[in-house]
């Protein structure tokens, strides 16, 4: 497995966000949320990513799927 980052999911809401890396990392799974300021005004707002480490993407769909923060993509 590899060490990069990769799209969990994307959010609208910071709030959801911030709640779904507080889940995640109760569970030692870190989590890096991003999202594109700097082009929101060209292409319009697309969310805020939250990323995972390519090693627990499996593990973080798995958590994902017990509670109401479903994956949607």
């Amino acid at each position: 497995m590899s060490d990069s980052l990769v799209l969990l999911k994307r959010v609208l809401s910071q709030g959801e966000a911030l709640i779904t890396k507080s889940f995640l990392e109760s569970h030692e799974i870190p989590v890096y949320l991003m999202d594109n300021d700097d082009v929101l005004n060209y292409v319009g707002f697309t969310g805020i990513r939250v990323m995972v480490f390519e090693r627990h993407l499996e593990e973080a769909l798995s958590l994902l799927e017990t509670t109401d923060l479903t994956v949607d993509e």
